[in-house]
């Protein structure tokens, strides 16, 4: 453990000893600069931004959320050949709330469209600026969508079942190099994605898959409509 109930997630002590005070200074200017924003707005200083301040508002209270579950489950991604693995490194190991974490980074790409659908607005149909706001129900449903699907696809779909929880075996217990470290009485923690058990191409698991087009999905339709 390395305090703050952390637990050390590199093998190498000099990294853990980097990580963790940048982690809690990212955690702290986060919520400062946020919550200087929402400040801002709430005493009607946006007013000189219009209807931007909505969109503004959305991101700060998301990005806030966002702030807040990364401190609680301190989520840490890695990749191998044919795997995807994520889980938390404290305070809180839930698979819940790292999946509610998972969910929450996927608001962010509903809300940047809107942000640039906005600039586009503001710069080909300003006339219509003002009644920007009367979007803004489309879009919160649209990032509340996206957000579900996501944590449906970490919750769900990445669930370990006894077929995955085999294949990961000999990186839970270390034969496999990561500068992580892994343990067999955490593996229970992780969310997987195996994505074929018998060599690429060979063994593939439909559970899996289905889980990286959720992902995909969210992910391709943000960046065609930001690019249409």
């Amino acid at each position: 453990m390395i305090g703050g109930g952390y637990e050390d997630v590199y093998s190498n002590p000099v990294i853990n000893e980097i990580v963790m005070p940048l982690q809690h200074s990212i955690v702290g200017g986060s919520l400062l600069v946020n919550g200087l924003i929402l400040t801002l707005i709430l005493r009607q200083h946006g007013k000189a931004v219009g209807t931007y301040r909505y969109l503004l508002a959305c991101f700060a209270i998301n990005d806030i959320v966002y702030t807040i579950l990364h401190y609680v489950t301190f989520p840490v991604p890695e990749t191998f050949p044919n795997v995807f693995i994520i889980r938390g490194h404290g305070p809180s190991f839930s698979i819940f709330w790292l999946s509610m974490y998972m969910g929450n980074y996927a608001t962010g790409f509903p809300l940047l469209v809107s942000h640039f659908l906005y600039r586009l607005m503001a710069l080909k149909w300003p006339q219509v600026l003002d009644h920007f706001f009367k979007l803004l129900p489309i879009a919160l449903v649209v990032t509340f969508l996206c957000g579900t699907t996501w944590f449906t696809s970490t919750y769900v779909f990445m669930e370990q079942d006894a077929e995955s929880t085999t294949y990961m075996q000999p990186i839970f217990n270390g034969e496999v190099y990561s500068p992580v470290i892994h343990s067999p009485q955490r593996g229970r923690l992780y969310v997987v994605c195996v994505y074929w058990t018998e060599g690429t191409f060979k063994g593939g698991r439909t559970k899996n898959f289905i889980a990286l087009f959720l992902l995909i999905v969210v992910m391709c339709a943000a960046y065609v409509i930001k690019h249409t």
